[in-house]
């Protein structure tokens, strides 16, 4: 009995033994476990550390809220007399790579070069505004070279110096009577097949500063000092107000800080800005409140910017397939354009309009620029393709999540029917009216009228689809579009 005792003994202790292969299973698991709980604690410790980031700096700018709005005011005016440093005072560095040359590629040296015989060098297609400019050409050479300054891509002469034989900087003053404005200012360097010519780099400097940039940063003091004075009950809504404020004067320092006109239009703009959300604070801060910011506010933006492309492809005559339509566009003022429709745009949803108002302009939005782009192109089959796979991304965008309202327009299906009907006829006629008229002017082209009209001709008289229009040959129009469905509009 003892031995029948020991033997179960040991075969249950040889079941209970775990073999070598489960226990490599089981530790594995087990680290796995404590890599995946050490990863959650790590992302909830990095969750944790952002809140509490947040949370700390919201508590300062609650508790020290003048300071801070003071040090973004600070910020601001800073960042714009930088910029007006940068536009104004200091001299536009232009290196000699900046420069082109169709006669040597790598580098901006030439040397004894007999078969070169005229420009060198040429660039920097950068705009000016009216004004007297000194240009100075550091270079090396041992022989005399020519220098000219030109606008319109070279078909207006400015100003033409020689530099003589040396190495140094030479400067001579530019008179530029008009502003160009399309990046056509080049200068261009010409070489007499003679010698050896090196060119380092050129600047130009303004001899007269406009100082308006400074009369619009004192601008913006006042309209931050307005802003700091009517929204001084609550020091989380004056921050956001003067971050705003900082960030479209700013972006509208080239467009409206360079005359005393820009800078009275910005400060009653701003001014009449802050006086009108101040008459409604409640409004805007439950509109602020109610309102989904990012989505929002990227659809502002991108409805700005496409609004800005239509304005200017509306007045520029140029085609848009040209390089010649990004230079007359006037950069400036497209941005200008851009932040003030952004500005209305979010004034008219904070202020009177509800949640679908941002959303609706961004859709009809979306129609009027696809019209224009396809306007504007010739006929093109793939961009026309491009134009309507973009426009159909926005609408789905723009449709889901109901985000414009069509779900709570209640519309009756007799209502809707007869909408459709009239839509049908409107569009019928419209096309009918035109085909008559192109046909009336002899406007009517050869594809495809000319070609079904000599079709329906041959078909009447010999029962055949037969033209000489398409192939110029003597063909059944079968040959290229099989359909037999043509014979059933013959009668009529």
């Amino acid at each position: 009995m003892a031995k029948g005792k020991v033997g179960q003994n040991k075969k249950s202790e040889s079941v209970k033994k775990p073999n070598d292969k489960s226990i490599k299973i089981n530790e594995s698991i087990n680290t796995e476990n404590k890599g995946n709980e050490n990863n959650k604690q790590g992302n909830f410790i990095k969750k944790m550390s952002g809140r509490k980031m947040l949370d700390t700096v919201r508590t300062f700018c609650a508790s020290n809220g003048k300071a801070v709005a003071v040090g973004i005011i600070i910020l601001f005016a800073l960042v714009m007399l930088g910029m007006f440093v940068h536009g104004e005072i200091l001299p536009k560095h232009f290196a000699a790579s900046e420069f082109k040359s169709d006669v040597e590629k790598e580098s901006r040296t030439i040397s004894n070069r007999s078969d070169v015989h005229g420009v060198f060098t040429y660039g920097p297609y950068i705009s000016l505004k009216k004004g007297t400019y000194t240009i100075g050409v550091n270079y090396s050479s041992n022989t005399d070279i020519d220098i000219q300054a030109s606008s319109g891509y070279g078909t207006i002469s400015l100003a033409r110096e020689t530099l003589p034989a040396g190495k140094g900087t030479h400067n001579f003053i530019l008179d530029v009577d008009n502003a160009i404005e399309d990046n056509s200012f080049e200068l261009r360097t010409f070489y007499n097949g003679i010698g050896t010519f090196t060119l380092n780099y050129i600047t130009v400097k303004s001899e007269f500063p406009n100082f308006a940039g400074l009369l619009y940063i004192f601008s913006f003091f006042a309209v931050a000092g307005l802003c700091y004075y009517l929204f001084r009950s609550g020091n989380r809504l004056r921050i956001y107000a003067l971050i705003y404020i900082g960030i479209l004067y700013t972006l509208l320092f080239n467009s409206l800080g360079s005359s005393l006109v820009g800078i009275i239009i910005s400060l009653l703009l701003f001014s009449a800005m802050l006086f009108a959300s101040n008459y409604r604070l409640e409004r805007i801060m439950s509109g602020i409140r109610n309102t989904s910011l990012v989505t929002e506010g990227l659809c502002a933006v991108v409805c700005s910017y496409m609004i800005g492309c239509i304005i200017t492809m509306s007045l520029n005559k140029t085609n848009i397939n040209t390089i010649e339509f990004i230079r007359n566009v006037d950069k400036a003022g497209f941005v200008l354009s851009i932040a003030l429709i952004f500005n209305f745009i979010m004034m008219l949803r904070v202020l009177f309009t509800g949640k679908h108002f941002v959303y609706i302009v961004t859709q009809l939005t979306v129609i009027v620029m696809a019209v224009t782009l396809l306007r504007h192109n010739d006929r093109n089959i793939y961009f026309a393709t491009g134009v309507a796979a973009v426009s159909g991304f926005f609408t789905y965008f723009l449709c889901k999540d109901n985000r414009l309202g069509l779900e709570n327009l209640k519309l009756d299906k007799r209502v809707a029917f007869l909408l459709v009907c009239v839509g049908f006829v409107c569009f019928g006629s419209f096309f009918a009216m035109a085909t008559c008229c192109r046909y009336k002017v002899y406007g009517a082209s050869t594809f495809d009228f000319g070609i079904f009209a000599q079709m329906y001709e041959y078909m009447a008289r010999t029962g055949l689809p037969l033209t000489t229009v398409e192939r110029n040959v003597l063909m059944s129009h079968f040959y290229i579009h099989f359909s037999p469905i043509f014979y059933l509009l013959l009668p009529f």
